[in-house]
């Protein structure tokens, strides 16, 4: 099959002068839409995208302008863009250099939220909140009655039951127990633990019922981040997925805090195992100062925190001792700092406590604290209502999250009821993850098979390649949340190959044929006449909105169509064309 066509430079053998012109213009039109900084070269020098799998790099060719590295950002910063994790596929193309930002340090233009014209804007607002993007099946669901739909989500605080007994058949690390006595390397080969877990994260995102669920999966992934665990201890990262964070995260955060804590996968990667107070080099202070400032406490968007250099060093202490052996949580007092501590100005101390029971108080006292409460009330307003949530939401979902014990339900309950969260549809820029699952979920595929299958490799390059794959953020802060740390040239031009291959096909070898990935547009085409009424519906059924009529025009002369094209048994290649398009659109890149 020949592969789909990119938006690129003029090819003499497709297409002619006319094509070349409606490609310039649909590639300015998205490019720009999308606020992506240019580059120097022409517009129609930016590819749209790839062929099908195993052509060239997408960003072959395209160079950063006036832009330097970014650093790699330190914990107690906002973070910057995120760092492209190692492409270690042999024939993977490798990316060069930082692109300048759009509303970042380097940054000429802020994001501003398009403004979406939609038929029902209330189901698409929360499609995009609380799920990873409308389906035609979602749709109705909350259309039929919005209220219910909410109810039902906050319901759902466990996994997808039906869901979690199709991947545990097929990955037999999600249900893994640890052996006692037993190094967790011996157990468990490293080597397979990082494509099932990027595996099973990506469909339950994909195919979970319980969509709620899974966002707040992510959410405190990133609150809760660790990576880049020892040589024998990766399968740690799998437990601490599983057994730490997956139960929690529609409980209370008091649970979800206290779980984290001598758990092996952040004992290990915030060094807390090898913390000896007593020892020459005295304590390591990473997950004291970890705690306070990204756990719990924080920094507020106004740069004020309730606790300094010395509180940090303080939990340090108390914390000293909470270690693990063969993979088990071990408290072990000859670690342990048995001095007293006072912390925050007295507001606790070690008094009339001993042993690991002072890290068990210090936990619940941080986790019902008044800056803990508007901190994670921050984060979940970022999360759900836009970059900058306004202080009103930040304010009254601490109150809530406070009066209820920190449990999350009544707390999301009121943050999802609120006028800031119904007037802020649209403000939210879909992270990489975000805008792959919510392209699949949009055209109703899959992908197939297991971790090694096609499809799955295709899906976690198209990760790689826009810079989040799971679990691969190497900083304690998690991935960033806010669109100025995505939204660049390199990420963007990555997201529009990934439309086009995804919109035709992926494509598995004869033999594993059943594996292939691919859309059926049988009954789109059912329900139109025209390419002008087949873009329209395309947009409309995905959550784009109303598409401005020239640029409907130029989508259908992207595909060798006029608007008035009859569309009846038009190969699948060519709807991809008008498909593709779409989901490039600035519309689909929000939430």
């Amino acid at each position: 099959m020949a592969p789909v066509s990119a938006l690129s430079h003029h090819d003499p053998d497709e297409g002619g002068e006319a094509s070349t012109m409606s490609r310039r213009k649909l590639i300015g039109a998205l490019a720009a839409g999308a606020v992506v900084t240019a580059c120097s070269a022409p517009q129609s020098a930016l590819p749209l995208a790839l062929t099908e799998q195993g052509s060239s790099d997408p960003t072959a060719g395209v160079t950063s302008v006036g832009s330097t590295p970014t650093p790699t950002p330190t914990p107690t910063t906002t973070p910057g863009p995120p760092t492209l994790p190692t492409i270690d596929t042999a024939g993977e193309p490798t990316l060069v250099g930082e692109p300048t930002l759009v509303g970042g340090a380097n940054a000429s233009t802020p994001f501003k939220p398009p403004v979406l014209a939609l038929k029902d804007p209330q189901v698409v607002h929360l499609a995009n909140r609380l799920t990873f993007g409308i389906t035609s099946e979602l749709r109705q669901e909350i259309a039929a009655d919005p209220n219910a739909f909410v109810e039902d989500q906050l319901s759902k605080n466990s996994p997808d039951p039906v869901l979690e007994a199709e991947l545990v058949d097929q990955l037999p690390l999600l249900s893994w127990k640890q052996p006692k006595a037993k190094p967790p390397g011996n157990a468990y080969p490293d080597r397979s633990i990082g494509p099932e877990l990027i595996y099973a994260t990506t469909v339950r995102s994909i195919r979970s019922k319980h969509q709620l669920h899974e966002m707040m999966m992510h959410l405190w992934m990133d609150h809760f981040n660790i990576s880049n665990l020892p040589r024998g201890f990766k399968v740690s990262l799998a437990l601490y997925q599983e057994q730490v964070i997956r139960p929690n995260v529609m409980g209370k955060f008091r649970d979800l805090l206290t779980a984290t804590a001598p758990s092996t996968g952040m004992l290990m990667y915030l060094d807390n195992a090898s913390s000896n107070a007593n020892s020459k080099k005295g304590v390591n202070e990473n997950y004291g100062r970890e705690l306070l400032e990204l756990h719990t406490l924080g920094i507020h968007p106004d740069g004020s925190q309730v606790y300094n250099e010395d509180d940090m060093r303080g939990a340090a202490l108390v914390m000293s001792g909470w270690t693990q052996a063969h993979g088990f949580f071990k408290f072990e007092p000859k670690f342990h700092h048995k001095g007293e501590v006072s912390l925050f100005g007295g507001a606790w101390t070690t008094a009339g406590l001993s042993g690991k029971e002072r890290g068990d108080s210090l936990l619940e006292f941080l986790a019902t604290h008044e800056s803990t409460a508007r901190y994670i009330a921050y984060k979940l307003g970022r999360r759900f209502i836009s970059d900058e949530p306004p202080q009103s939401i930040i304010d009254s979902t601490a109150k809530v999250f406070l009066e209820n014990d920190t449990a999350m339900v009544p707390t999301l309950r009121h943050l999802f009821n609120s006028e800031e969260f119904r007037s802020s549809a649209g403000q939210k820029f879909r992270r990489p993850f975000e805008f792959v699952v919510a392209a699949v979920r949009a055209l109703n595929v899959e992908p197939k098979g297991l971790p090694g299958s096609p499809a799955a490799g295709v899906l976690q390059r198209a990760l790689r390649l826009q810079k989040q794959l799971p679990w691969s953020w190497e900083q304690p802060d998690g991935f960033s949340e806010t669109a100025s740390d995505w939204l660049n040239t390199q990420t963007m031009l990555a997201r529009w190959s990934f439309s086009a291959q995804l919109a035709n096909e992926i494509r598995a070898p004869k033999d594993r044929a059943a594996e292939d990935l691919w859309p059926d547009y049988s009954n789109l085409l059912a329900r139109v006449s025209t390419a002008d009424e087949l873009i329209s519906v395309i947009a409309d059924d995905i959550g784009v909105g109303e598409l401005d009529p020239q640029l409907r025009v130029d989508i259908a002369g992207f595909a060798g169509l006029t608007p008035s094209s009859p569309v009846a048994g038009l190969p699948r290649e060519v709807v991809a064309k008008m498909v593709a398009p779409v989901l490039s659109h600035p519309n689909f890149q929000v939430r």
